[in-house]
């Protein structure tokens, strides 16, 4: 498995076994993070480290809880302990990669978050265009 595949793995795992509340996004300055829904009891943390001597970088992921001193009711507690063996589910698989991505894998995969919200940009959809072009002759 690459590490762009590992890389977009991880974003389907993380959107997938949360329910949506956690999703990795990209923000301005081309930073890659994990975003939290404000309904999120638990959040995850993405850490992105720069190894120079394998030129590449290293990707940790840790949680934490977002609502701390909000009082909960029954049902409230309920959905913390549910998030809670989510996230402990979620790391343990995150922890089963090593993620060690190049400069380029981090582009690429930051170009594939933005497609995932804006669609391809105008060069794919001109090739893709061309493409269906070149089909339906």
């Amino acid at each position: 498995m690459t590490e762009l595949e590992k890389l977009k793995t991880a974003s389907e795992l993380i959107r997938d076994m949360t329910d949506g509340r956690l999703q990795i996004a990209t923000s301005i300055g081309n930073h890659i993070f994990v975003r939290s829904s404000d309904d999120a009891y638990i959040g995850l943390n993405m850490m992105i480290h720069s190894n120079f001597h394998l030129k590449c970088y290293e990707i940790t992921f840790d949680a934490n809880v977002r609502r701390m001193g909000i009082p909960m009711t029954a049902t409230d507690l309920g959905k913390l302990a549910s998030e809670v063996q989510q996230a402990q589910a979620l790391l343990t698989a995150l922890e089963m990669y090593r993620f060690q991505p190049t400069q380029k894998d981090m582009e690429r995969f930051h170009d594939h978050l933005l497609e995932q919200i804006h669609g391809p940009t105008q060069p794919e959809q001109a090739h893709a265009e061309q493409n269906m072009d070149a089909q339906s002759m």
